[in-house]
């Protein structure tokens, strides 16, 4: 019931595609990078782009409509030579009759002609528009984590490079004047409210208008009546727990419970009650919600539809938890079952600041010599960016380099320590047989254990048998590698001859190999430790920028919890290798200090008012040397929000109302039992002792009936005398 309420109250906007929505994500949730569609929910949204804090998940409170959801789904491995997926933003090209298509189905295959295209067989381009040729002599085909497609040349015996999957680039549109640039097609916060999915470029200077009309109110109309009934069905449940039957003279089964007679009274306070909002509609009634004689609510069918063709607004404070500000620099957040409405005084005495680090160096005219820049992202991940600049790269070069660092995603890479070669110079290749390796000294019968863990950290173990060193490659060593781990690795030989293994999973990850050569012929085989040169991890949010010439990097997010450090093997970019961390916002709620965490300010936990109540604090250090009054914050409760916060302490499964009401009827019944066995203990005792009494009655009158005997025959035998 709350649920229906919550998703009435949550900015009272349309949802008229919801059910075609449900049914497209039912029919397409097989398909391979489907996204579904959903009810677009702006606080949500925006809370899943930044981790740090500063976008925390707060309640529902806004529908926009229907949207799609281009969040990263799970990925699912499926032994397929040519299935790939997108990890983060992007979508693959493919030319259809109807001109360049893009999707996130990663299910390719190679044609007939060596082409590789997708499901319908429509070619799949590379990153310049151009088919992607994999002709069937080459084995082993691999596509990295940079969509690069690589295959073994069956002459050369080498990797080569047949093409790169093209890459996705943001969508711009500009509307009245203002240029955006989006990761998806689809627009939900250009005009509030409005959703606009762009189909394909328009013509230079042949803007389109786009005109915007009132929304339909059914759905909601439909939920609110809902509400109405599953409120009436509640109330007359309880009703029927007091109800006198005149015919069998009985009454209901907690008839006159106080408990109960509570909670009914606090569910009729909590919809009949007024809300402390400005204007004429601060009670259910002003939108013709009303009870009835019965104590039923009815809806006035007139009133409301006028309420929410002209006030829509003002119905929706009726409902949900509101926050309103007197600074602009300071916005609602959330409020959570802890948090009491009221007015709240908030002072801000540090402003949230993200790290950064500006050069000292103009860089304009571009560097003297050749240098690698080292980034590392703090956090539990490390990430790490390594950044090769060449001599004459200028400041546009190096924030290009840069930001292209960042923002790929990199599978884990691990190399061997060792080398072998087939003469002393020349390197092992896949095709080597390991009779052929130098020095090795390998005989029929050895064996390699094979083991190491997965990307989760999952543990593997093979055993590898030369059976026969002059047929026996390295190349079948490789491929048992591949087949340990479930072909979800890529194993190969470089070109120095030593064994490179590959992650196909980009991010952080639990890769290990070990190969352990058993020589049990007394040979000398051995590949060497197997090291990680390339850690995996995502992407990285940093971002480097040109000031002026002067090379800057700023982390996308705020708080102490975000930052780098920067290491460069020639110190030509005036960049300091301190660590950079950035700032939480420090303040005051209700006039008692606040957590801070990035830009939002919470109320600390347990404290009587204002636990749970969060606040965005966008004010910058210079707007705060100014002054620390960023004045008040008015949190309102609707109807929503108080039936919630009641049910809450009614249902409450350690110390609600009807948790207690149970804990004390079972402690009642635990008396009444302890009494029964107290009694019954005390029954059995008067039993025993009035057994020991009819006992010794019995031995009494045995007694008292042999002495009646003996006297007998004394006075018979004095009568004969």
């Amino acid at each position: 019931m709350i649920e229906g309420i919550y998703i009435s109250a949550s900015g009272m906007l349309p949802k008229s595609s919801r059910h075609e929505a449900i049914a497209n994500n039912l029919a397409n949730a097989e398909v391979p990078g489907f996204k579904r569609d959903a009810m677009f929910l702006r606080e949500m949204q925006e809370s899943k782009k930044r981790l740090s804090g500063d976008y925390p998940d707060w309640r529902i409170n806004r529908v926009e409509g229907v949207w799609t959801d281009f969040d990263q789904g799970p990925l699912r491995r499926t032994g397929g030579m040519f299935d790939v997926a997108i990890k983060g933003k992007g979508f693959f090209a493919v030319e259809t009759p109807d001109g360049v298509q893009y999707t996130r189905n990663g299910t390719f295959a190679r044609n007939n002609e060596g082409v590789l295209v997708n499901m319908m067989g429509h070619t799949v381009l590379d990153v310049n528009g151009e088919q992607i040729a994999v002709p069937n002599a080459f084995s082993q085909p691999l596509i990295d984590a940079d969509g690069m497609i690589k295959g073994r040349d069956p002459i050369l015996g080498i990797d080569t490079v047949l093409g790169q999957l093209q890459a996705g680039q943001d969508a711009e549109v500009t509307i009245n004047g203002i240029t955006l640039r989006r990761s998806t097609n689809t627009i939900t916060d250009a005009v509030q409210g409005v959703t606009m999915t762009l189909r394909e470029p328009t013509e230079e200077g042949t803007p389109i208008e786009i005109s915007v009309s009132k929304d339909d109110t059914s759905q909601l109309r439909a939920q609110l009546e809902d509400f109405v009934g599953e409120y009436n069905n509640a109330m007359n449940l309880i009703s029927e727990q007091f109800r006198f039957d005149d015919a069998t003279e009985t009454a209901g089964p907690l008839a006159g419970d106080s408990t109960l007679l509570g909670v009914q009274s606090r569910l009729r306070s909590a919809v009949n009650g007024s809300i402390a909002v400005e204007g004429e509609f601060n009670a259910l009634v002003f939108m013709g919600i009303t009870f009835d004689r019965e104590g039923q609510l009815t809806i006035d069918d007139e009133r409301l539809t006028d309420a929410l063709d002209n006030n829509l607004a003002s119905v929706k404070k009726l409902f949900v938890a509101e926050g309103s500000t007197t600074d602009n620099k300071i916005e609602f957040v959330r409020s959570n079952e802890r948090t009491t409405a009221g007015d709240y005084d908030v002072d801000i005495s540090t402003a949230a600041a993200r790290a950064e680090v500006l050069g000292s160096l103009d860089l304009s005219a571009g560097i003297a010599a050749d240098q690698t820049v080292t980034i590392t992202e703090a956090g539990g991940d490390s990430k790490l960016a390594e950044v090769q600049l060449q001599a004459g790269d200028d400041t546009d070069d190096i924030v290009a380099k840069i930001n292209a660092a960042f923002n790929s995603q990199v599978a884990e890479v691990r190399r061997a320590t060792l080398a072998n070669t087939t003469d002393g110079t020349t390197a092992i290749t896949e095709s080597t047989t390991f009779g052929q390796i130098n020095g090795a000294g390998a005989v029929n019968g050895d064996t390699i254990r094979i083991q190491g863990t997965t990307h989760d950290g999952t543990a593997v173990q093979r055993e590898f048998t030369i059976a026969d060193v002059d047929t026996a490659t390295v190349g079948d060593l490789l491929a048992d590698v591949r087949a340990a781990f479930g072909n979800n690795v890529s194993a190969n030989i470089d070109s120095e001859g030593r064994l490179l293994i590959t992650d196909n999973q980009v991010g952080p990850s639990n890769l290990t190999l070990a190969l352990v050569e058993k020589n049990e012929g007394d040979g000398t085989l051995d590949f060497g430790s197997v090291e990680v040169e390339d850690e995996g991890r995502f992407q990285m949010e940093i971002t480097a920028e040109n000031k002026d010439g002067f090379l800057m990097l700023r982390h996308d997010s705020f708080g102490e919890r975000a930052g780098f450090t920067v290491t460069q093997s020639v110190e030509q970019l005036g960049i300091d290798t301190d660590e950079h961390i950035g700032v939480d916002v420090q303040g005051t709620i209700n006039g008692e200090t606040a957590d801070g965490f990035g830009r939002i300010l919470t109320g600390v936990r347990d404290n009587d008012k204002t636990d749970g109540l969060a606040l965005r604090v966008t004010a910058t250090a210079e707007e705060v040397t100014g002054t620390s009054d960023f004045g008040t914050i008015n949190l309102v409760y609707g109807v929503g929000r108080i039936l919630d916060d009641t049910l809450s302490f009614i249902t409450d499964s350690f110390d609600g109302t009807l948790k207690t009401r149970e804990d004390a009827i079972d402690d009642t019944i635990d008396n009444m039992q302890d009494q029964i066995a107290a009694m019954e203990r005390r029954v059995e005792q008067k039993r025993l002792n009035l057994v020991g009494k009819f006992a010794s009655l019995e031995g009494t009158l045995a007694t008292l009936q042999s002495q009646g005997d003996f006297l007998t025959s004394q006075l018979a035998g004095l009568s004969r005398g």
